[in-house]
């Protein structure tokens, strides 16, 4: 329980705060100076309200962590905002090509989407081989997509983003947030859901490319890297894996046809505009969920909404509001709704919790 409630109290620090007041007073204010003749001159670093919305969410972030940690653990000053998202992942920040992995932590891949040409981005903790994405089924990537990370390494094999900001990408919504500009070969990016909402398309990938891994193993790795006692287990190991696709999301956007049916419409003129907005934020979504769903097993996708009325809980109120600023009771549903859905589906999250 007390693990539970400095938990709770991180989650809070963090989801609590009013972000709403700083992306208005950007909107109407800060960024609206920027753009005036003769006062622009006064904000020549460009700090938009994605920055502000950064500060506060570094903010946040240390006074949480100080909580979990209590006083005598050191919380390194702009934490968010100046720790290498790499440094997570390999011991010396992957500053040359010798880095040596960490395996404590689950990978990270945010999403986001390029401005320019409407690509989807990706934040890779991994080394990304732009020479064999486009035939090597080894890797989940298609050459569409934009290596964030990597443009910048060919430039600069030191040149990372802190956590705040592989995080920050993936969550620009329209207006709320102003769009990030990198630099010149990578281009500016927004929301990712500009390009599909759940960040499935880039988990799928990673699953299929997985799933061939295991089928089909390196044996020039294995025999440099496992003993020859181990190779055979290791293998037959690999042929046993399985992956499962969870996905926690807070709207329903997974069409069916009966949403076609709504008959003529005589407000035509708005029609291009309403296929537009439903494309990326509905349409694509919709399609990578169904292809998923029909390309595997009931037990390998498991669906855990927060907001969409289920049978989880049909006794109890619907609607709740998930923003960037949440009130109490909202957080407090969000996890009460996170526990019964995890305890709904143990088994098919893990064999070993069933007939428990």
């Amino acid at each position: 329980m007390y693990c539970d409630g400095r938990r709770d109290a991180y989650i809070g620090r963090v989801f609590r705060r009013n972000y709403i007041s700083t992306a208005l007073a950007g909107i109407f204010f800060y960024d609206l100076l920027q753009q005036i003749p003769g006062i622009n001159f006064l904000y020549k670093g460009r700090y938009s309200r994605t920055d502000r919305h950064q500060d506060e969410e570094d903010n946040a972030v240390c006074l949480g962590l100080g909580q979990v940690f209590g006083p005598n653990r050191f919380i390194q000053h702009h934490y968010l905002k100046k720790t290498n998202f790499l440094s997570l992942y390999y011991d010396n920040e992957w500053k040359d090509e010798v880095a040596r992995p960490k395996t404590d932590l689950p990978l990270f891949f945010p999403n986001t989407c390029r401005v320019e040409d409407g690509r989807r981005g990706i934040v890779s903790p991994v080394l990304l081989d732009t020479a064999e994405r486009k035939t090597n089924p080894k890797s989940p990537f298609n050459a569409a997509i934009v290596d964030i990370i990597g443009i910048g390494r060919t430039k600069d094999p030191t040149k990372s983003l802190s956590i705040g900001e592989a995080t920050s990408l993936s969550e620009l919504f329209p207006y709320v947030n102003s769009p990030v500009f990198i630099d010149e070969n990578t281009g500016s990016f927004m929301d990712g859901g500009a390009y599909e909402n759940m960040g499935l398309t880039t988990l799928y990938e990673i699953k299929t490319s997985a799933q061939h891994i295991c089928a089909n193993p390196d044996t020039g790795w294995i025999a440099q890297n496992i003993p020859d006692s181990s190779r055979a287990a290791f293998v037959e190991h690999l042929a046993k894996m399985r992956f499962k696709i969870i996905l926690i999301y807070n709207s329903d956007n997974h069409g069916d046809e009966k949403r076609a049916r709504y008959g003529n419409n005589s407000m035509k003129l708005l029609d291009p505009i309403v296929a537009m907005m439903q494309t990326p934020f509905g349409g694509h979504t919709d399609y990578i969920y169904h292809k998923v769903r029909s390309e595997s097993r009931n037990d390998e996708v498991i669906d855990l909404p927060m907001l969409v009325k289920t049978g989880y809980d049909s006794a109890r109120p619907d609607k709740i509001v998930m923003s960037r600023w949440l009130s109490k009771f909202e957080m407090d549903e969000i996890l009460r709704r996170a526990r019964v859905r995890v305890q709904a589906n143990l088994c098919r999250l893990s064999t070993e919790w069933c007939g428990k």
